[in-house]
């Protein structure tokens, strides 16, 4: 966010509770600071407990002077929800045996740490024009898509564009996993900006 010049955020909005995807919440007091307001959070009923455990001094009645404020707003799969004004459906992927959030935005579909999508959600995730998706490493891994999979995924979806994100190392080096991929599939990047 610093590289990107980000100064203006409306909304954090969480697909999971694990770590690798709430722990730099704490850091966005600066940007709290900046719009005078807290951070908007959205997210299911089971990742708001865990933040509440895991950022209890966020949400004590009586904070500390300087502590990161959050204002959460619940929300479930299947049930549509206006951010921005954009309307935003969370449907349920699951990773490993964990059911998490992914979201369909107007032709876009977000789909991270998912290792398999349950038949029910491919009616959210048919014929988007830009996929995001996880495509951790080439071996096969117990709660991530591997390269072989996501590519599967990405072409059953149909979509235009798919961006291949929350990968590892040991996918191999940018330039060429990339070539390997074929028309309408890229590996995602730090900074890219999508548009319609």
């Amino acid at each position: 966010m610093l590289r990107a010049g980000v100064n203006q955020l409306d909304a954090v909005v969480l697909t999971h509770e694990h770590m690798d995807h709430v722990s730099g919440l704490d850091d966005l007091r600066a940007l709290q600071f900046l719009q005078k307001r807290p951070t908007a959070i959205y997210c299911s009923e089971r990742v708001e407990i865990r933040l509440r455990q895991q950022f209890a001094y966020a949400f004590s009645e009586k904070p500390y002077p300087g502590a990161p404020q959050f204002e959460i707003h619940r929300i479930q799969a299947g049930v549509p929800f206006d951010l921005a004004g954009e309307i935003w459906m969370p449907f349920v992927v699951v990773h490993g045996t964990l059911p998490v959030l992914a979201f369909r935005i107007q032709s876009m579909v977000y789909i991270t740490d998912a290792s398999a999508i349950p038949e029910e959600s491919w009616i959210h995730v048919k014929n988007a024009r830009h996929l995001v998706l996880n495509a951790l490493r080439i071996e096969p891994h117990y709660s991530h898509f591997h390269l072989e999979q996501a590519l599967e995924m990405a072409q059953k979806a149909g979509a235009r564009n798919t961006w291949l994100t929350h990968i590892s190392h040991h996918l191999g080096l940018h330039q060429e996993v990339d070539a390997l991929l074929g028309p309408g599939v890229q590996l995602a990047y730090d900074g890219l900006k999508v548009t319609e």
